[in-house]
């Protein structure tokens, strides 16, 4: 019996083929270390800003030598904060390089960053159970670990700068409106916009809860405008009127007494007190706008009627 001409031969599926299909490879170990590497560049970055104005050639030295800590020496991140392995790079590079400086500038710097902690610097882990400040760490566990590597920088041929992380950015920034959030299909954001309820828009119900004095003008309107001219201006300090009047002297304390004397600098007005007065003047003009009010809203409920 023979085969088929033009037909091979059948045999056993071969291994290649017998396999299940692979998976993609999981990138989310790679995206976790690009994380890291973004916050260890801008915690460095925001450092060095500060303390290494005058040298900014170092700070590519720096994150080298940061980052192969973070790659080839990893143990060292094991119950130990990423700002640890930070300041111990930068003080590394700085003593290399003959720039004067010290732990202690570098820790008064840290201190003023966002999200630090003094345990950061003054507790750090030197081996199991024993813990000591940031200097003795340095001293006894990083140095001792990258010395070689360390010493390359002040060589004619040092190691090579690895590059900068790239830093995106936050589709927040922008000032186009709205911008629809990544990740979602229907939900968008917009920027800041003033609150509705300023002084320059406001409802018969609002304007009773403003503290109103004769001082400020003669009308309503008048009164109003005022108000909004001085919230614009943005002037903090408080004035005796808004027609040109002086600032009043800051008050030190505060006399009500039965002679009408209620200011520090001592000036007592003749007659009835000041301060009776104006409250006499709010209670009343207060009344007007709430019967005001009133009436508005009965005229307003006998139009409405059938």
């Amino acid at each position: 019996w023979g085969r088929p001409p033009g037909h091979a031969p059948l045999s056993a599926p071969t291994q290649a083929t017998a396999q299940t299909p692979r998976h993609p490879k999981s990138t989310s170990l790679s995206l976790f270390y690009k994380k890291v590497y973004r916050l260890a560049y801008l915690r460095l970055n925001l450092l060095c800003s500060h303390l290494l104005r005058a040298h900014p050639e170092l700070e590519p030295v720096m994150w080298t030598l940061f980052q192969h800590t973070l790659q080839h020496e990893y143990e060292l991140m094991r119950d130990r904060h990423l700002d640890q392995l930070m300041m111990s790079a930068m003080y590394a590079i700085c003593k290399v390089k003959n720039i004067d400086l010290r732990f202690k500038t570098i820790v008064t710097a840290y201190k003023n960053m966002p999200n630090t902690n003094q345990e950061t610097f003054k507790r750090v882990l030197i081996r199991e159970g024993q813990y000591d400040s940031i200097i003795v760490f340095y001293n006894l566990v990083f140095m001792q670990r990258l010395k070689t590597n360390i010493l390359q920088y002040a060589s004619t041929r040092p190691p090579t700068l690895s590059p900068i992380p790239h830093i995106p950015c936050s589709p927040y920034k922008y000032p186009s409106s709205p911008r629809r959030v990544p990740g979602s299909n229907n939900v968008y954001i917009s920027p800041l916009k003033s609150s509705r309820m300023s002084p320059s828009v406001m409802t018969p119900r609002t304007r009773i809860l403003v503290s109103i004095g004769e001082s400020f003008g003669k009308s309503p309107s008048d009164t109003f405008s005022r108000i909004n001219q001085m919230v614009s201006s943005g002037d903090r300090p408080l004035k005796r009127g808004l027609d040109g009047g002086s600032t009043p002297k800051p008050l030190k304390r505060l006399r009500f007494d039965m002679e009408g004397q209620d200011e520090a600098d001592g000036s007592k007005p003749s007659g009835k007190s000041t301060l009776i007065q104006k409250l006499a003047e709010m209670t009343s003009t207060r009344t007007r706008m709430q019967e005001q009010k009133l009436k508005d809203d009965a005229d307003t409920v006998k139009r409405e009627e059938p």
